[in-house]
């Protein structure tokens, strides 16, 4: 019997140490659930945290761009009224030069005159318009070095033996340039 109270006795000693043992497990386990539940939540509001950030980078992106867009729209209006003005500007300049050409040239043609005083009259309009070119810095292409494709147009070809070829024999309409750009090409009769 006494073996048998032995025997009961671990029993019961080893049902209390699985017992406890198993109160212990479940204490842990409950300790790493609730440690593991803190991390999430504390996981969650370190993500909240940071796509709220997300979310205040974005807005200012947004409202940067919003704010580029409506500078550079502003900038291309201002722009095509610049040109606009320019442009408008600039013809009111050319106008106000060749207006003196067109009041001397209805004097002229108003005016009863003998055919020198009238070839006089051409030659000073001729110069006053000579002179507004100058102004505009206007400059007639030359045509005495010879042919040049870029900056003369060829409408007349000649056969004559007794000139080099791409020799310019006669300039049939003058043309003219303002600084490096052509305005109008001068129109030639060129020798082959």
């Amino acid at each position: 019997m006494e073996v048998l109270l032995n025997m009961t006795d671990e029993n019961n000693v080893t049902s209390e140490e699985n017992v406890e043992e198993k109160n212990v497990e479940e204490d842990l386990k409950q300790n790493l659930e609730d440690e593991s539940q803190n991390n999430i939540v504390d996981k969650i509001q370190e993500l909240e945290k940071e796509n709220e950030e997300l979310k205040s980078q974005i807005d200012s992106l947004k409202d940067k761009m919003l704010r580029i867009s409506a500078e550079y729209d502003n900038f291309r209006k201002r722009s095509v009224r610049e040109k606009s003005e320019i442009y408008n500007n600039s013809c009111a300049d050319v106008i106000f030069e060749v207006l003196p050409i067109l009041d001397n040239l209805e004097r002229a043609n108003s005016s009863s005159y003998d055919m020198d005083s009238f070839k006089q009259g051409i030659s000073m309009v001729i110069k006053l318009f000579n002179n507004v070119l100058d102004k505009m810095n206007v400059k007639e292409i030359s045509c005495e070095s010879g042919f040049d494709p870029n900056i003369h147009e060829a409408v007349i070809h000649v056969n004559d033996e007794n000139l080099e070829k791409n020799t310019i024999v006669e300039v049939l309409q003058k043309g003219y340039m303002i600084n490096d750009k052509i305005i109008r090409h001068s129109m030639v009769k060129v020798a082959n």
